[in-house]
């Protein structure tokens, strides 16, 4: 008993238009075969091999009825299957006609027959098939008839374990009287069954081979099956990191071209401030070596060796957005505020005209021009009135020193008259002796 058998045996139960014959949709062809299609997406395998499968579990359940009904009129007793399928198919009770029993031509089960067929060496279990299974050859598929649901149909196959097939019930519209003839036909070939009983060996044998062929079959084309999926996936799988890698090449080149993009006001603001600005133009003609280091605007590091740069409309050497957010990680918050506002500016640029983009650009330039500038002159007066304020006091000090040089120099001509008089004393006395 394996998996797949129990596995369409619950999808067969679960579609009632497949066995009930009070069903509304018994007899739609286009019904039922949408039905089967079901069944074979769920399970992976072709629908005519589904429907053969279930064609042999139907009339091994059917034989296995008939046989535990003649076990209970001999003995008295109520016996259990051995076969583990059997309660699972119970729904089929009520679905399949009772017929006359001919019960000199069914043997009594025997289990050591039985037995001595299972270790036969064949093996059913690449489908899940149980050991007690019924088989069928080529030649009884091609002479199978299918009922409306697909699963209706005769079979003279004999079974592992000794028993024989019987004839399922055919559709209702055939009449009674072609299900007497088939009676009476069995009937009369009841008698040749024991004759043939010899040759069954023989074609189970043949039919093992045929199953084995066609088990091979499935198993290839079910290989083949899974290494296409597998090359579907492989290949989704390598389109969608494809197209992930394009979209965030994009983003990095949109990224990129908003920083530009706000680079570019600060240039202009910093260019008409250099032209116009007495006070700027001053510091750049400073000869001094550490005042043009200081005043040195901050130039680009030279990107290094393995860091991605390339050249963008303009020319100029950006980049890539992995080398800048280290920087910006390393401003302070108000900078980042205003980073942020200028991401904001840029983006929404982006997405006006051209034409009237420069326009704006322009004029908040002209009018962050006109800011700084009126900031500049208000510091330029206040440096101015301090350094007023601080000019009494250096004229004060100024007249400090001269005073003081004064007093020096009366003192210095004061001794130096000093010096003079007792040198003449010293000569007048020298002149006396």
């Amino acid at each position: 008993m394996g998996e797949f058998d129990i596995s369409l045996i619950e999808e067969f139960r679960q579609r009632e238009s497949l066995y009930d014959r009070n069903s509304l949709q018994f007899k739609d062809k286009l019904y039922n075969a949408q039905q089967w299609q079901e069944i074979s997406n769920k399970l992976g395998y072709d629908v005519s091999i589904l429907k053969d499968r279930m064609l042999q579990l139907r009339n091994r359940y059917n034989l296995e009825k008939r046989r535990m009904e003649q076990l209970r009129e001999e003995t008295g007793k109520h016996h259990e299957s051995p076969w583990g399928l059997y309660d699972s198919l119970q729904f089929l009770s009520g679905h399949i006609k009772s017929r006359r029993r001919y019960k000199s031509i069914l043997p009594v089960y025997n289990h050591k027959d039985d037995s001595q067929l299972n270790d036969s060496g064949n093996d059913y279990s690449a489908m899940g098939v149980d050991d007690s299974a019924m088989l069928i050859d080529n030649s009884a598929k091609d002479d199978m008839m299918h009922s409306p649901g697909g699963v209706g149909g005769s079979s003279s196959q004999p079974f592992p374990n000794g028993l024989f097939s019987v004839k399922v019930e055919e559709n209702m519209s055939e009449g009674h009287a072609s299900e007497v003839d088939t009676e009476n036909s069995q009937s009369t070939r009841g008698n040749d069954h024991f004759a043939d009983n010899l040759n069954v060996m023989t074609e189970i044998h043949s039919s093992n081979d045929q199953y084995r062929e066609q088990m091979r079959r499935l198993q290839n084309q079910q290989m083949q099956m899974q290494q296409q999926q597998q090359q579907q996936q492989q290949q989704e799988k390598h389109h969608q990191e494809q197209q992930q890698q394009q979209h965030e090449n994009r983003q990095q080149q949109l990224q990129q071209h908003n920083s530009h993009q706000q680079i570019l006001p600060t240039r202009i603001i910093k260019r008409s401030l250099g032209h116009n600005n007495p006070m700027i133009s001053v510091r750049s003609d400073m000869t001094h070596p550490k005042l043009r280091k200081l005043s040195r605007p901050p130039q680009m590091a030279t990107p290094t060796i393995g860091k991605r740069v390339y050249e963008d409309d303009c020319g100029h050497m950006v980049g890539s957005a992995y080398n800048n957010f280290p920087k910006q990680m390393r401003l302070s918050p108000r900078e980042n505020k205003y980073n942020a506002f200028g991401n904001f500016i840029s983006s929404s640029l982006l997405d006006l005209p051209q034409k009237m983009a420069l326009e704006l650009v322009e004029k908040f330039t002209s009018d962050i021009v006109k800011a700084l500038t009126a900031k500049m002159e208000n510091m330029e007066a206040a440096a101015a009135a301090k350094a007023a304020a601080a000019a009494p006091t250096t004229v004060d000090l100024d007249d400090d020193n001269e005073e003081n040089n004064h007093h020096h120099q009366q003192h210095h001509h004061h001794n130096h008259q000093q010096q003079q008089q007792r040198q003449e004393m010293q000569n007048e006395d020298s002149n006396d002796e």
